[in-house]
């Protein structure tokens, strides 16, 4: 990227520079660049991989252990109205 080119990008975002800073960034940009372009021509595998080890995703069984113990969850709240938590209001409605 030669300084015309990075004098019209940084005019497209807005970005005002000084000559010596603009010459600066335009040798700095143009080295991102080329290794941008270096990455380009990495060899990469065909398909997108998920996961670097091949191997399959053992899954164990959903199933429940604890059961629903409603009471004493309950018997620990602070404050109960109609057997649901009772807390303090946070926001003041309109």
């Amino acid at each position: 990227m030669d300084e015309q080119q990075w004098g019209h990008v940084a005019q497209l975002a807005r970005l005002f520079f000084t000559a010596e800073e603009q010459a600066a960034y335009a040798t700095q940009v143009s080295r991102i660049v080329a290794f941008v372009g270096v990455l380009a021509n990495a060899p990469c595998p065909p398909t997108p991989m998920a996961h670097p080890f091949e191997s399959a995703v053992r899954l164990r069984d959903d199933l429940v252990i604890e059961g629903d113990d409603r009471e004493a969850l309950l018997a620990n709240a602070p404050a109960l109205h109609d057997g649901l938590f009772l807390v303090p209001m946070v926001l003041d409605a309109p």
